[in-house]
């Protein structure tokens, strides 16, 4: 009777167990799944600021053609 008592109270404390385990598994998958998530983000945001890095060093590089450009148009009708 007493083996008979043991195999459900094992199998009980095994499943307590594997519950747990999962609870834990689960806690990491997700801690897991939000620093994608802030690595995403970050690399989004820095794309986006080199990108508009990019567009603002074009257009310092078109005025400074435009006033070149003048500067030589002026220095021709005189």
């Amino acid at each position: 009777m007493k083996r008979a008592m043991m195999i459900p109270l094992a199998a009980a404390l095994s499943l307590t167990g594997l519950a747990a385990c999962s609870e834990k598994a689960q806690d990491q998958t997700e801690q897991a799944a939000d620093a994608i998530g802030d690595d995403i983000e970050a690399t989004a945001d820095n794309a986006a600021d080199t990108v508009g890095q990019a567009f603002e060093d074009t257009g310092e590089a078109i005025d400074n053609g435009v006033d070149a450009t003048e500067n030589e148009i002026d220095e021709e009708t005189r």
